[in-house]
């Protein structure tokens, strides 16, 4: 928090970690007030893009068009997630407010009509993998999260568009299921083996995926499934695809559940009892899980266990002085078990796993006071 906003900072800059992060600090901040000041501290940061001319957000909020991302949530589609929390506390003006209208003006202008999709709307990006044998649109495992949380938290902030944010949130949530995790018949052996696992990437013209089932990219999907189910129960609770939701999110939980490792961690390939075991993963999934428990959509006596074995060894990763262990750097998608064994963990390059370890504690502990939480936008609480 020592690090200040600004385009040259390593820890708040505009991109998708440091949104996950100020927009956990406002949750925190509603379940426990005042808890390290830090809804000041993020409104601060949220204050400065939106002044300093130039800034994603100083054009989000003015109306200047921007090329599109390489990706719909890299930088300019996830980061107003946090505006959109400010924007729906008691004080923060609304969708109506200056807030509301820069995450909906992100998410209607960037994220909707992004241009890399498949026939079908799924979205996709145009870099895949080295070597892959096509050059055309990829899948990636990460897009669940970072390319819907804020449509699906803007339905359930009652945006006028939410009937539509909302059908956009759960085709996608579906269309990246059948494409992407592993159920045998789509994926033959030896890619396949029916785990249940997603890929981390997939060619959209072959089919063909990765070489592995990345942490991280598992833990996207886990946090996606349970922002889209908060959507539809908020907004439609009797919508038809609902059942379809829920068993994707109860699939998948399923098969992380089953790869648990001993120690109550998920390993950066979730998989293969080779590698290390990482941070971003366990918290991503302890949070999906814990929420999912809570809110009646997991079974308790399934899933409780899973949660109660993952947070003591997630909470040893936070040290003494506030720094956390074991969290995977930013990656692109790999070609060998290699690659990923090798990645850094740098702390301060790994922002999404700082905000996904606040995500699941604030699950937990709302988990333990059998309470709600947080407000319309927030997280899937």
């Amino acid at each position: 928090m020592r690090d200040p906003p600004g385009r040259d900072t390593r820890m708040w800059r505009w991109s998708y970690g440091p949104g996950i992060m100020l927009s956990a600090m406002y949750d925190w901040d509603d379940v426990v007030p005042g808890v390290g000041n830090f809804s000041s501290f993020a409104s601060s940061v949220l204050d400065y893009y939106v002044n300093e001319q130039g800034s994603i957000g100083y054009n989000l909020q003015h109306g200047i068009r921007m090329p599109f991302d390489r990706a719909p949530g890299d930088k300019i589609g996830l980061f107003p997630e946090a505006y959109l929390r400010r924007a729906m506390r008691p004080d923060g003006g609304g969708l109506a407010g200056s807030d509301g209208k820069l995450s909906l003006a992100a998410l209607n202008d960037y994220v909707l009509p992004f241009p890399y999709q498949l026939k079908d709307g799924t979205l996709a990006r145009t870099v895949g993998w080295k070597g892959e044998p096509s050059g055309d649109l990829t899948l990636w495992g990460d897009d669940q999260f970072m390319g819907l949380t804020l449509a699906a938290r803007a339905a359930r902030a009652g945006a006028a568009n939410r009937s539509a944010y909302l059908g956009f949130v759960v085709a996608q949530s579906l269309s990246f299921a059948a494409r992407m995790a592993d159920r045998g018949s789509a994926f033959p052996a030896p890619a396949g083996t029916g785990d249940g696992l997603f890929f981390h990437g997939v060619d959209a013209t072959t089919g063909q995926p990765s070489c592995c089932k990345w942490g991280r990219a598992n833990g996207w999907g886990m946090m996606s499934h349970a922002e889209v189910m908060a959507a539809v129960d908020d907004v439609a609770p009797s919508h038809p695809n609902r059942s379809d939701v829920l068993r994707v999110f109860t699939d998948h939980a399923l098969a992380m559940a089953r790869f648990q490792a001993p120690s109550g961690m998920w390993r950066q390939l979730v998989n293969d009892s080779t590698q290390w075991e990482e941070t971003s993963v366990t918290a991503m999934t302890t949070y999906a899980i814990a929420t999912g428990v809570r809110r009646g959509w997991l079974d308790s006596g399934t899933f409780l266990p899973v949660v109660r074995r993952a947070w003591p060894a997630l909470a040893a990763t936070v040290q003494a002085n506030g720094t956390v262990t074991g969290i995977c750097s930013g990656t692109g998608i790999g070609m060998t078990t290699g690659f990923y064994r090798d990645r850094p963990t740098s702390f301060m390059a790994s922002q999404p796993g700082l905000g996904a370890v606040w995500r699941a504690a604030r699950a937990v502990f709302l988990l333990n006071q059998g309470g709600d939480g947080g407000s319309a936008a927030g997280a899937a609480t």
